[in-house]
């Protein structure tokens, strides 16, 4: 950015898919829009995702012949986290998500009927996958953005707000030596994933297993967002939340579901899941066992019966370790361990050994019965463990996909300070808290909230800032930038 005037009616900070949207409506309405990202190119963490859509209710699903509604995902969403996020926010949530669908199908996003997923226990299928996953998604938005005449500036990290002191109100940003004034700005940051010291002040649980963790996003998810938002008091929501996947540690592999046929069981020896739950509740529950981890028991008929990498029930992914060859290979390295009875392996787990062997026989009881009346695992995948010598592989909650700390905004997406809308200010997707909850209400949660509150927040900055004009001409902000990367 060059020094001067430089004046847009609505500023979006942040290129991932809640910045794109926001950019988009906000120029649907009639402004004009600059948006800032830090990366060299726009896309942001939506881009490495699966690019599904949580929604309920809509003419995708009809098509398919499945029953949905809207008041049905709220229901569900609500139930999960006992009611502890924003209720009117997740209601708008529910309620705009069918139309953001269609709205994003105008803009020329497919979302293929038959690719309509039941992804965890949100009840009908409600993942809405976009064609081309998150990257094709975020290509269609970029598209939009530069064919409507959106300004961007890459490679740009935002370094504060303007404000108004007397009025407290928003008048821009400050980025590059430049102040680019505005009388609405958009957060869209993106989560804090990528900065290790964020997550060890706002997400505890994602340090506890430092060697094995890592973050499924871009580098430059840092968290800027939570020192913007600080500058004008907001409240902010969702202290340690967000969403933690399951790791051996073994590779940096992505891996939602361990396979089914695997016991977990905590360092006490006990089972405390279904092990074909969903991701988000296995992982949960696993944080809340003591030393937040747990093992997965397994026998030689298992490992004789994996010959290959198995496509998961649940999903269309393929676990890349849980394999004959390559566990055996991993036996080899010492990675897993191996013992001839119980009584060894628990003395190697470090766990009591009369426990562990009462698990696998209730356990070896309940496959002989061919139902699971302790934690309803899927009976397809229940097989006794009887064959040794016996297997453990320790897993923990390590990978992070998400994190939940953020503003609270209200149905509007305008940030709330003590309880009131900070005139100017809206914020959209990772980087907000008072949605997601506790725990993860399953696949297209996260991208669903981008594009659903982006959308939101680009229309209602774009109301305020051209309800503000005061109908002078604005001066065209004088830029070398365009599309880059």
């Amino acid at each position: 950015m060059n020094d001067g005037v430089c004046d847009f009616d609505v500023i979006v900070l942040g290129g991932g898919a809640a910045g794109l949207c926001a950019a988009i409506s906000a120029r649907q309405a009639g402004a004009r829009v600059l948006i800032a990202e830090a990366a060299p190119r726009l896309g942001g963490s939506t881009a490495l995702s699966g690019g599904n859509i949580l929604a309920g209710g809509t003419h995708i699903q009809e098509k398919a012949g499945i029953v949905d509604t809207a008041q049905a995902l709220f229901d569900y969403l609500t139930a999960i986290n006992q009611n502890m996020p924003r209720p009117g926010v997740v209601r708008r949530y529910c309620f705009e998500a069918p139309d953001t669908l269609a709205w994003l199908e105008t803009l020329g996003v497919n979302f293929p009927a038959e690719e309509l997923r039941r992804i965890g226990a949100s009840g009908p299928p409600r993942a809405h996958r976009a064609e081309g996953h998150g990257a094709g998604l975020v290509s269609v938005l970029e598209r939009e953005v530069f064919a409507r005449g959106v300004e961007v500036a890459t490679n740009t990290r935002v370094d504060g707000l303007l404000l108004d002191a007397d009025e407290k109100r928003i008048r821009g940003i400050r980025a590059a030596g430049c102040d680019v004034t505005a009388p609405a700005v958009v957060i869209a940051m993106g989560g804090f994933g990528a900065s290790n010291d964020r997550l060890d002040a706002y997400y505890a649980a994602a340090r506890r297993h430092p060697d094995c963790a890592w973050y499924i996003g871009v580098a430059t998810a840092q968290g800027d967002g939570l020192d913007m938002v600080a500058e004008v008091g907001a409240d902010n929501w969702g202290h340690d939340e967000g969403l933690l996947l399951l790791t051996s540690g073994f590779s940096r592999d992505i891996e939602l579901y361990p396979p089914g046929w695997l016991v977990l069981v905590n360092e006490k020896g006990a089972r405390f899941v279904d092990e074909t739950a969903d991701y988000a509740i296995q992982s949960f529950a696993v944080q809340r066992q003591p030393g937040g981890a747990c093992h997965a028991i397994f026998d030689q008929a298992s490992l004789e019966l994996t010959a290959k990498p198995v496509q998961d029930f649940r999903t269309s992914y393929a676990s890349p370790n849980w394999h004959k060859d390559r566990l055996q290979q991993l036996l080899a390295d010492g990675r897993i361990l191996r013992a001839e009875t119980l009584v060894e392996l628990a003395t190697q787990l470090g766990t009591d050994a009369s426990r562990l062997a009462a698990t696998v026989d209730r356990y070896n009881r309940l496959c002989e019965r061919g139902i699971d009346t302790d934690f309803g695992k899927d009976a397809a995948w229940m097989r006794a463990l009887s064959q040794p010598p016996f297997y453990a592989v320790k897993l923990m909650p390590a990978v992070i996909s998400m994190t939940g700390m953020g503003p609270v905004i209200d149905d509007e997406a305008a940030v709330l300070s003590e309880g009131l809308p900070v005139p100017g200010l809206f914020a959209a997707g990772e980087v907000t808290g008072g949605l997601g909850g506790f725990v993860y209400a399953g696949s297209g949660a996260s991208v669903g909230n981008g594009v659903v509150f982006g959308r939101i927040a680009g229309a209602s900055a774009a109301r305020h800032a051209l309800t503000m004009s005061d109908g002078k001409p604005k001066p065209v902000l004088n830029r070398g930038h365009g599309r880059s990367g």
